[in-house]
């Protein structure tokens, strides 16, 4: 599961790690992750003025120079956490597990959180020249921080990624005023909220199935884009949901069912974290899941035909598509494919060469960026519309008055593809 939401409180993940968290207390310590990352030159371990510096716009190691023409002002939108959650029953197995299957675990968790964010940063984009009209490829910077408990202290496995609001431009002929450095399109990426999830599930699942053999099986609570682990009892799932259900106990007494609401009895419903204490919180949770005669998922290690596999969703992608509407997107594929890609084995890299296989059909036309990512349709959906452009440049020349020129129908025609 992923959720996306502005950053307000710069301190709250570096005020919850501690290098010595499982014994004394606390979350891990945070990592460093992305291409603008690594050409900083940053430690793997984040600190708080190094991540204080960036959410204000400033270079990390030296303080000074500016990286944004708004650094330092209170107005700036310092970056958006997001956040990738594990499902619940392997929150529930992670929490039972002893210290190697954990550590095992919480491994698969970063590599999945840092390819789905990788697929992002080749995706990312800042604005710069007069008006901010140019589009330019960026790279990122963000701090990622992982968590092991929800607000009641229930076994909650997850990842907050704090995506910083400035980012490098890829820029092989850059002007001689141009600046390197920017704010991000942030807004661009919030639009993928559900492409991302998708793509960090279906990574999660593949790297869980082939290195440790859980089966991926239907999500307890019903919802046919996400899954869990096989074998974990709903019971001990639902006993470890308490923060849910104080949610839906909120939602009910003001007899509200919307996702607004929702949000809004988060809130209510909020306990301030206290400073939790691993060591503890694992003792507590084993006596729970004893009690419940918790089991360990026994392992089955299955072989997969990945290529079938992803001809087959490359083609149930299309038919799916093609049946909407005349013409779809690349991220449409994507999204398609990665959401039944939990079920296959595959994972980002598998789904990504899927796509890049429908796509490069014979059959099939690339129609640009229009303003919603790189579309595509049938050729000979493609051959129709542009004899009907033709069509219209002779009617231009019979009749009077003019239409629309030729390019302004064209872009109509695709759009309506």
């Amino acid at each position: 599961m992923l959720s996306v939401g502005r950053i307000h409180n710069r301190d709250y993940l570096v005020n919850l790690a501690r290098d010595d968290y499982y014994q004394a207390g606390g979350e891990p310590p945070g990592h460093w992750w992305g291409k603008y990352a690594a050409s900083l030159e940053l430690p793997y371990r984040v600190t708080t003025q190094h991540l204080h510096r960036l959410m204000d716009g400033y270079e990390p190691l030296n303080g000074e120079e500016k990286l944004v023409l708004n650094a330092g002002s209170l107005k700036r939108e310092i970056g958006w956490d997001f956040t990738f959650s594990v499902p619940k029953s392997l929150s529930v197995i992670w929490s039972q597990s002893e210290p190697s299957m954990r550590k095992a675990i919480e491994a698969i968790q970063e590599t999945a959180v840092r390819k789905t964010l990788d697929f992002l940063e080749e995706r990312a984009t800042s604005r710069c020249g007069k008006g901010g009209k140019t589009r330019k490829p960026v790279t990122l910077v963000a701090g990622l921080f992982e968590h092991g408990t929800s607000r009641e202290l229930d076994p909650n496995l997850h990842t907050h990624s704090a995506l910083i609001n400035v980012g490098r431009r890829v820029d092989e002929n850059p002007g001689p005023t141009q600046k390197e450095t920017g704010t991000v399109e942030l807004n661009r990426m919030i639009d993928r909220k559900m492409l991302l999830g998708a793509l960090y599930r279906g990574e999660l699942a593949a790297q869980l199935s082939e290195k440790l053999g859980f089966e991926i099986g239907p999500h307890l609570g019903g919802k046919p884009e996400l899954w869990d682990i096989k074998g974990v009892s709903p019971e001990l799932v639902s006993l470890f949901s308490k923060r849910r259900k104080q949610i839906q106990k909120s939602l009910k007494a003001k007899g509200l069912n919307s996702a607004i609401a929702a949000s809004v009895a988060a809130l209510d419903t909020r306990v301030e974290k206290t400073d939790i204490n691993r060591q503890e919180l694992f003792s507590v949770w084993k006596v729970i899941g004893k009690s419940f005669d918790y089991r360990p998922p026994n392992p089955k290690f299955i072989r997969r035909d990945k290529e079938t596999a992803k001809r087959k969703l490359g083609a149930e992608a299309l038919a799916m598509l093609l049946e909407k509407g005349s013409s779809f997107t690349e991220d449409e594929v994507i999204r398609f494919i990665a959401e039944r890609a939990p079920k296959m084995g595959l994972g980002i890299d598998d789904i990504t060469a899927a796509t890049s296989e429908t796509l490069g059909r014979d059959d099939l036309v690339h129609l640009g960026d229009l303003g919603d990512g790189n579309r595509y349709t049938l050729r000979t959906t493609h051959e129709r519309a542009k004899a009907a452009i033709e069509a219209m440049e002779w009617n231009t020349i019979e009749k009077q008055p003019r239409p629309a020129p030729k390019q302004a129908c064209e872009q109509q025609l695709r759009l309506n593809l």
